[in-house]
C-alpha cells in the first residue's frame, strides 16, 4: 500500500519490473571465512496496481484496519518470477536461485 501521490507509485506504474527483499532483521553472526544461511529471500517480480474492484476481502480489511490517514492509497499485487536464497560462503555473499517450476 502506498499513497497514490508518492513518487514510487508513479515509478511502479511506469515500470512493473521490481526487486523485492524479504528478510528477518535478526541474522546469524558472520565472521571471516564463515558459511552461514541467511534468513530471507530476494525476488525479481512484476508489480501490478490493483483497481478497487480487484481488492480482495483481505486488502479491504487491511485498508480499513490501518485507517490510513491520507487517502487514496494504491495497492499492488507482486508476482515473483525469480526467487533467490542468500547465503554467505567462505565469508562471501552468494545466492542460489529457487526452481519455481
Amino acid at each position: 500500500f502506498s499513497s497514490t501521490e508518492s513518487r514510487h507509485v508513479g515509478h511502479l506504474e511506469a515500470n512493473e519490473d521490481v526487486a523485492v527483499t524479504v528478510f528477518d532483521h535478526i541474522q546469524p553472526k558472520i565472521t571471516d571465512g564463515s558459511d552461514v544461511d541467511l534468513k530471507g529471500l530476494q525476488m525479481e517480480c512484476i508489480a501490478t496496481r490493483l483497481s478497487p474492484e480487484q481488492h480482495t476481502d483481505e486488502v479491504r480489511a487491511t485498508l480499513e484496519a490501518f485507517r490510513f490517514p491520507v487517502p487514496p492509497y494504491a495497492a499492488f499485487k507482486i508476482v515473483p518470477h525469480r526467487v533467490f536464497v542468500p547465503r554467505v560462503e567462505g565469508g562471501i555473499n552468494v545466492r542460489y536461485e529457487v526452481d519455481l517450476a
